[in-house]
């Protein structure tokens, strides 16, 4: 299982499932702000690229939150491969 993940990759505190129902926002102002993250129960330290290809991976293709609000707050890791992986080969 470990074959296509790399050992020097650095490891980082992450959420571990960001996507919107995650996040809540001020119903008062222009723009909304951020007042909370909640639902940690997956966090952990994670690879450096796990927070982005977890969340990209709740949005669709294209969508909007995965084209225009991740990359706002989460650093773009083309790790397509090593995500392939899990998905396809261990079926998560």
């Amino acid at each position: 299982m470990r074959l296509k993940l790399s050992d020097d990759v650095p490891i980082k505190f992450t959420h571990g499932d960001l996507h919107r129902s995650n996040i809540l926002l001020s119903p008062i102002g222009t723009p909304p702000r951020i007042i909370a993250i909640i639902d940690w129960h997956q966090s952990g330290w994670l690879p450096e690229y796990w927070e982005f290809c977890k969340a990209q991976w709740t949005a669709w293709a294209g969508e909007e939150w995965e084209r225009e609000y991740l990359p706002k707050v989460l650093e773009r890791h083309d790790v397509y491969d090593i995500w392939d992986y899990f998905v396809i080969k261990l079926g998560l």
